[in-house]
């Protein structure tokens, strides 16, 4: 593997923690991070990765949570957690992808 290949694979994993910190620490719509393990919410990371690489503005990650919490979990979570959760996403998407 080339060093270059190498920097794009760490950079990439190191994303990856990054969103789950933020998914499994801010955002946590179901209110589990104090008793589950820190991967709860990986099923979800590599949507978010992908809409922070096309550039997505705070409100089209905020409806990206959104939907996950509708549509994979079935419920309605604080809004303003989801929102705060989506501010920090977007600065790392700008960190990442600018």
């Amino acid at each position: 593997m080339s060093p270059q290949n190498k920097q794009a694979q760490k950079r990439y994993q190191q994303l990856f923690v990054d969103i789950q910190t933020v998914l499994f620490e801010d955002w946590d719509p179901i209110g589990i991070n104090d008793i589950a393990p820190g991967d709860e919410y990986d099923n979800y990371i590599s949507r978010v990765a992908n809409a922070l690489s096309r550039q997505a503005g705070v409100e089209a990650i905020d409806a990206l949570l959104k939907t996950i919490e509708r549509e994979a979990m079935g419920i309605y979570s604080n809004a303003g957690k989801r929102h705060s959760a989506a501010l920090k996403l977007k600065k790392l998407g700008d960190q990442y992808f600018k």
